[in-house]
C-alpha cells in the first residue's frame, strides 16, 4: 500500500502544465481521487484545478463505481463528510444521485437540513426539494407537518388523496395515516367527514337502494329523514359517488332558466 506521503509527493510543489492537461484530458473518465493518485496529488488539489479551469460547469461526468460505493457507503453519515470525499461532486449533486439511488434513511434533520426547507417550501417544487436534499418526497413532505412550516396543512385535497381516503379510509386511522404521512390525524378526519367516510360505518347495499329510490325527488334533507345516522354531507357524496341526479334541483334551474329568459 502506498503512503499518504507519497500519494501527495507533489502537494506543495505547483502546478505543471502537462498536469493541469492530464487533468482536462481524464476528468470525467477518472474521479478526483484517482487523478490525485496518479499525479501525487491531494483529491482537493485536484478539485480546485477541476473548478478553475471550469470544468465543474461543463457536462456533468457519469459517476464511476468507487464514488457509487463511496455515497453508498457513508451518505448516513452526512453531506458534508460526503462532499469531502467527493470534491468534484457539488452539494446538489451529490443529494440528486442519493436521492436515484434511494438512499433516504436518514431520520434526523439537521439544522442546515431544515433551514434549506424554511427557506425553499413553498418556492421550489417538492421534488426538487427533495433530490437536493437527498431524501424522499413523503420524507419532506411529513417534515413540512412536523415544523409546521406554511400552509401545507391547509392545500387543496389532490384527486390521489382523495382517492386513498375512498379506498382505505374505512381501514382504519392508522393505515390510512401511513398513506398519507403529509397529513395529519386532524386533517384526515375532517376530510372524511366531509367524504361521509367512517372506519366502521360503509354503506349497506340497502342504504343505496333507498338513495336511488328517495334522492331524486325528495334531495339530501329527504334521505336524512330515512337515515338519521348519515350526514348531510356523507349523504351527498354518497350521491355523487352513485352518479344520482335531484329531480327538485333539475326543476329549480329550469325555473330560473324560463324566468330569466322571459
Amino acid at each position: 500500500m502506498v503512503d499518504k506521503t507519497q500519494r501527495h509527493r507533489n502537494h506543495w510543489t505547483p502546478w505543471s502544465v502537462a498536469e493541469i492537461t492530464f487533468v482536462e484530458q481524464h476528468y470525467g473518465q477518472l474521479s478526483a481521487r484517482e487523478i490525485g493518485e496518479r499525479l501525487g496529488r491531494s483529491t482537493n488539489g485536484v478539485a480546485r484545478i477541476v473548478q478553475l479551469s471550469g470544468l465543474s460547469r461543463g457536462v456533468t461526468p457519469p459517476w464511476s463505481e468507487e464514488e457509487l460505493a463511496l455515497l453508498r457507503t457513508h451518505y448516513t453519515e452526512g453531506i458534508e463528510y460526503v462532499m469531502s470525499l467527493l470534491p468534484g461532486r457539488s452539494r446538489k449533486a451529490i443529494c440528486q444521485q442519493a436521492s436515484l439511488a434511494g438512499l433516504t434513511g436518514r431520520s434526523s434533520w439537521s439544522l442546515e437540513d431544515k433551514s434549506f426547507l424554511e427557506k425553499h417550501y413553498g418556492n421550489l417544487p417538492t421534488k426538487e426539494i427533495a433530490a437536493r436534499l437527498g431524501r424522499s418526497v413523503s420524507a419532506v413532505r411529513a417534515a413540512v407537518v412536523k415544523f409546521g412550516l406554511g400552509t401545507w396543512k391547509n392545500r387543496p385535497w389532490t384527486e390521489s388523496e382523495l382517492m386513498l381516503m375512498q379506498a382505505h379510509y374505512s381501514k382504519g386511522i392508522d393505515k390510512i395515516k401511513a398513506l398519507l404521512p403529509a397529513r395529519t390525524r386532524e386533517a384526515i378526519f375532517a376530510q372524511a367527514g366531509k367524504m361521509g367516510l367512517t372506519e366502521a360505518r360503509l354503506w349497506l347495499p340497502d342504504e343505496d337502494s333507498l338513495l336511488r329510490a328517495i334522492y331524486p325527488e325528495s334531495g339530501a334533507r329527504g334521505v336524512k329523514e330515512k337515515l338519521p345516522h348519515r350526514t348531510i354531507p356523507a349523504i351527498k357524496h354518497r350521491v355523487t359517488s352513485l352518479g344520482l341526479r335531484s329531480f327538485k334541483r333539475k326543476k329549480r334551474v329550469s325555473r330560473v332558466r324560463h324566468d330569466g329568459g322571459g
